[in-house]
């Protein structure tokens, strides 16, 4: 396993393989162009200690616009966060009776996320293994 490093942030994510954690840190450069970005070995249990999202493919290293959808009674708001890398993109979900949010790395996933929240009134939840 391995540990993509930052200069500004430290310890960034995780990746099964090499392969995974170079396209990652090519993509970070891209987006962090003035921050020295570089990967280490590591272990499972380091990775987990550190409260790290694991890239587990590719797709996961890719650049993508994090969404927010937030509905308030009937209201809808859109947010564009930032730039990231797909698998550290929150998919969060939150909701009450009156207000629900939802992340993704699409307005579709993330208005699909908030619409979930409103309907089931789940007050916290994350997403994992989205496709």
């Amino acid at each position: 396993m391995y540990i993509v490093m930052t200069s500004k942030d430290g310890p960034v994510t995780g990746s099964y393989t090499r392969g995974v954690a170079d396209l990652a840190t090519r993509n970070l450069r891209v987006l962090l162009p003035r921050t020295r970005v570089w990967v280490v070995s590591s272990t499972a249990a380091e990775i987990q200690q550190k409260a790290l999202e694991v890239l587990a493919c590719p797709i996961d290293a890719e650049i993508t616009t994090a969404h927010r959808v937030e509905y308030e009674g009937t209201v809808l708001t859109q947010h564009l966060r930032r730039l990231t890398l797909r698998g550290l993109v929150d998919s969060n979900i939150r909701g009450s009776e009156r207000r629900s949010q939802g992340e993704g790395w699409t307005r579709e996933l993330a208005e699909s996320h908030a619409a979930f929240a409103r309907a089931t009134g789940v007050s916290e939840h994350r997403v994992h293994f989205t496709f």
